[in-house]
Formats: C-alpha cells, sequence, structure tokens
C-alpha cells in the first residue's frame, strides 16, 4: 500500500500548481467566455475551457486568489450561446502558501515512488449545504478511489487520491469526479426542499441505507423470515444495472429513482405476498407519497410502481390500480436470486405474468 505524504513546501506546490495547469490546459482545449456563478459571487467575463466543443460537458477555471490557487469545474458547453452563467459544481482548491483545512484540493507525494498525485479531503463549499463527506468518501470508493490515510503535519488524515499530476488520465478522473459530485449536490437540493415541505419523506438522507433481513420471532410466535430488506436491496442492483439514476429509500418510501435517460421519477412500493391487506397498504402508501411528490416536486413527471411477486391479482384491485395510474413489476426468486421484469417496458397496469 502506498505511503502518501501532503506537499507543503512552497517550491513544491508552485511547481505541482503549474504542472496541473499545464496538464488542463492541455485537455480543455475549447474556450468560451461567459460569466461563471462561483460559491460567492459571480466572476464576469471568465475564459473556460471545456472538453468538447458542441456537447454539454465539464468546462475547467483557473483562478488564483488571493491565498490559494483554485480549479473550478463547471458543466456547460464551449459552443452554447446560453445567456445563464455556468454554474460551478465542483472546486479542487489548493492552498498556495500555508496549509489550509478548509479547502478540499492538495497534493500528495507517493513516498515509494516520489510521484506527485492529485488528492481531495471530500470538503465542499457551503453555498447550498455542505455535502457530508462519508457521501463523498462512499460515492468515490465505488467508482474505484477508495479512501487512503494521508500525513499531514506527522497526523493521519483520510482522503482519496485522484490520480499523478503527470498523467492525462487524470482529466478523465477530474471529469467523472465533478459529474459525481454534480449528482450528489442536486439530491442534497432536492432533499432539502423536500424538507421543508414533508418531514416523512425527509427522515433519512438521500441515499440507500439496507434495512433488516433475517429471522425474527415476536413474543408468543415461532420465528419467520423478513424477506424484504434482501428484495428490495436485489431490485436496487437492478435499477442501478438498467441504467436507473438517483436510487435511494427513506423510512416511508422503499426505493426512490429516476428513469434511465428520461426525466421521469419513479417511487417504488415492494409487498412480499398479494394478499388483501398488502395491497391495501401498497396502494395507499403509493398515493400518499405521489401527493407529497406533487408539493415538493411539482411539474415532475412520477411513476408510481407496485412490485409484487408472481400471481393473479384479484380483478377488483386490478381495476383500481389501472384507474390511479399505478404501475405493477413483478418479481420471482430463480437459483436463490431475485429476479424482476424490467421497469421500463413491463411494468404496465394488469400484469398478471
Amino acid at each position: 500500500m502506498p505511503a502518501f505524504v501532503e506537499i507543503s513546501d512552497k517550491k513544491t506546490l508552485a511547481t505541482s500548481i503549474q504542472q496541473l495547469t499545464t496538464l488542463l490546459q492541455g485537455g480543455f482545449t475549447h474556450v468560451r467566455n461567459c460569466t461563471v456563478t462561483a460559491p460567492s459571487a459571480p466572476l464576469p467575463n471568465c475564459s473556460v475551457r471545456f472538453l468538447h466543443a458542441s456537447k454539454v460537458t465539464t468546462g475547467w477555471l483557473a483562478v488564483t486568489l488571493e491565498n490559494r490557487f483554485a480549479n473550478f469545474f463547471v458543466q456547460g458547453s464551449a459552443a452554447s450561446t446560453e445567456p445563464t452563467p455556468l454554474d460551478i459544481e465542483l472546486e479542487i482548491n489548493i492552498a498556495k502558501h500555508v496549509e489550509d483545512r478548509k479547502v478540499g484540493g492538495f497534493f500528495v507525494r507517493d513516498d515509494s515512488t516520489g510521484h506527485i498525485h492529485l488528492a481531495h479531503r471530500g470538503l465542499f463549499n457551503r453555498r447550498r449545504g455542505r455535502i457530508p463527506k462519508k457521501w463523498v468518501f462512499e460515492a468515490m470508493g465505488k467508482l474505484g478511489y477508495p479512501a487512503v490515510t494521508v500525513t499531514i503535519n506527522g497526523k493521519p488524515e483520510k482522503a482519496f487520491v485522484l490520480g499523478r499530476i503527470d498523467r492525462p488520465a487524470l482529466i478523465k478522473t477530474i471529469t467523472v469526479f465533478a459529474s459525481k459530485v454534480r449528482e450528489m449536490k442536486r439530491d442534497r437540493d432536492e432533499w432539502v426542499e423536500a424538507q421543508k415541505s414533508a418531514p416523512l419523506m425527509s427522515s433519512t438522507r438521500p441515499g440507500f441505507q439496507s434495512e433488516f433481513s433475517g429471522t425474527s420471532q415476536k413474543s408468543g410466535s415461532d420465528a419467520f423470515d423478513v424477506d424484504h430488506g434482501r428484495i428490495v436491496d436485489a431490485l436496487r442492483d437492478a435499477l442501478i444495472a438498467q441504467g436507473f439514476r438517483r436510487v435511494a429509500n427513506t423510512k416511508a418510501i422503499d426505493l426512490m429513482c429516476i428513469a434511465p435517460k428520461s426525466p421521469h421519477h419513479y417511487v417504488v412500493e415492494v409487498k412480499t405476498d398479494i394478499t388483501s391487506q398488502s395491497l391495501y397498504t401498497g396502494i395507499g402508501q403509493l398515493l400518499v407519497s405521489n401527493e407529497r411528490m406533487r408539493t415538493t416536486s411539482p411539474g415532475k413527471r412520477t411513476v408510481l410502481t407496485l412490485v409484487l411477486p408472481r400471481g393473479r391479482l384479484e380483478a377488483e384491485f386490478q381495476t383500481v390500480l389501472d384507474n390511479q395510474g399505478i404501475w405493477v413489476c413483478r418479481y420471482w426468486k430463480s437459483k436463490g436470486q431475485y429476479r424482476f421484469d424490467l421497469l421500463t417496458k413491463a411494468c404496465a397496469p394488469n400484469n398478471q405474468l
């Protein structure tokens, strides 16, 4: 395991900043003059460099502030003529002269090779509220950038290493990082708005937390298996594999997500049987959640989805599902694994597989 130490001497810092600037200038080649919305105030007449000239992509803006060097990564297009300022999604601020643990970016040296890398502490600005570091480290770990221990002033600190500053591959890593941060910020913004109008829906953070699964026992009764959590976990994995975005849950909702290449928001409830009680409960939960979504996210297309095991539904429930516009997704177990119909194709009402 490499041993990383923070770069703190002025000369090496200045050299590393220049090397990173040269690398980014060589990769972000399409220039556009525009206004950028910074955390504190708009930055007018900035020269922003983009990866591509036409499609929406990540842009880069280097700014030398009074006591630090800042890399701003924004969303936009070099060919765009939109009057709206570009919004900064990610900042990699690197202290120029003194250690500043309030900024996220810093340089580290791999003691085993001597190579210098760009690292990040998982800290972001407070303009819209800070993203919890735990989210950032979890997201980067899933992308293949696990947390490492960096020695700073003789003390260990948690960070993740993005890559060597002399390798062009660092550009792709940063753009992926910026995209992930953009997603987390928007998730957090949506959750903040939801908290204002729907306390029950906001009882847990945007993200996914597995619930209990296994053997349980109530007082005076036999032990029984609790499969709901396993099914929800398996469905989450299936949704991500199908390209669904921002797959999350709360105490009130089994799963929420956004469809692939579509603005449709899915609200999903999972039931482990098709008894009348389960169907009444599932339909009611979806209708209540839908009303909350209308309040917190007006104008968004919400797809209500009830996930049920295979089996025939009674006619009265089929009629209710049709009338309320609730889609049904069926699941079954095969070779020890839960399988699901494709939500984008097989969620038609009255699905009687």
